[in-house]
């Protein structure tokens, strides 16, 4: 009776508690993620070309952390525009992307780090926004001409949860 009891009680933490591996093929990634993620596709015109972005995500209904969104997304620039071993236009690239990301939800950068993928740059960076109530934590990468960045969006007090910090750590390449 107690074990049933305890079933009982405690079965759904263990529910919201299981995460499992995603991974994207095509993207070439695999992630921990509390749900499947969905994916969506949308193409850019740009000076460079057409870019076409994917985003994969899972935006939970009721998150007892605070998580309110968690993405990977993830472009191919075209040959010749940008690669991670062009250092002399990466830190502009990187200064550029962060900047675009604080000015499109009206936010403002509250920290940058440079921050690297078995050795190819990256960045970690915060955006707070809408009146510094949520929080938006990114990690980029540029790996040859393919550039991914990995988002969690999590109100402010509850910015330093553990399953933030697992699916923007947990970042994985497939290889092949």
């Amino acid at each position: 009776m107690k074990t049933l009891l305890f079933l009982f009680l405690f079965a759904p933490l263990f529910v919201l508690a299981q995460w499992a591996p995603f991974s994207s093929i095509d993207g070439r990634f695999q992630i921990p993620s509390p749900k499947p993620l969905a994916h969506q596709e949308s193409t850019v015109e740009t000076p460079m070309g057409v870019i076409i972005y994917h985003t994969y995500f899972h935006q939970p209904e009721k998150d007892p952390n605070g998580n309110q969104w968690f993405s990977v997304s993830y472009c191919d620039y075209p040959d010749g525009t940008i690669h991670s071993d062009s250092t002399d236009i990466l830190e502009e690239f990187f200064e550029e992307t962060i900047k675009e990301s604080a000015s499109s939800v009206n936010g403002e950068v509250r920290y940058v780090e440079h921050i690297d993928y078995n050795t190819l740059p990256g960045r970690f960076w915060r955006v707070d926004y809408l009146n510094g109530q949520v929080v938006i934590k990114s990690k980029a990468y540029l790996i040859a001409n393919r550039f991914y960045v990995i988002q969690v969006v999590i109100l402010k007090d509850k910015s330093a949860n553990s399953d933030a910090a697992r699916f923007l750590d947990g970042f994985k390449l497939l290889v092949g």
